[in-house]
């Protein structure tokens, strides 16, 4: 199974990403570990976020084979997303693309600043970018709301049915 966590730079989808994790297992993918391991210094140009989704992909086909795996990423473009679904499409795998909504964006600064020993290197200029240029996601999709309380997150995600 494949599971695409999506959503914009702060709302949580990481967080997410574990809890899903802790309830069916497999592996988690993130776009941030692959960046950080090729770009220390990113500077999140185009040609450098194509780069770095195409080692994705690339990790996800190897991986989705014999496991269930989980994405944790912003997919801010539904290009992104439909070479999710298509690897997931092409292996017979079944699928599930889920939207992390996060606060205002005044929540969302506070939460970037906050950010210790974090693989994100994102910082709020960088999350208005992302989310004046996000796409809307067309797939069927799950809506979770992150207001800031894990137990609600948590509540949310014990709810779904993979």
């Amino acid at each position: 199974m494949l599971i695409l966590v999506c959503g914009n730079i702060a709302v949580g989808k990481s967080t997410v990403a574990r809890l899903i994790h802790n309830k069916i297992g497999g592996i988690i993918l993130q776009t941030n570990e692959i960046r950080n391991k090729w770009y220390p210094n990113p500077s999140y140009s185009e040609e450098e976020i194509d780069h770095v989704y195409d080692l994705f992909f690339n990790e996800v086909k190897n991986s989705l084979k014999n496991k269930n795996v989980i994405l944790d990423a912003t997919f801010s473009s539904s290009k992104n997303i439909n070479r999710a679904l298509d690897i997931a499409k092409s292996m017979s795998k079944k699928y599930f693309v889920i939207e992390v909504l996060g606060p205002s964006d005044e929540q969302i600064k506070q939460r970037i600043l906050e950010r210790k020993e974090d693989i994100n290197k994102t910082d709020f200029n960088q999350y208005l970018k992302v989310k004046d240029s996000f796409e809307p996601i067309i797939e069927p999709k799950i809506v979770i709301h992150n207001r800031g309380k894990l137990q609600d997150l948590e509540r949310q995600i014990a709810e779904l049915s993979f």
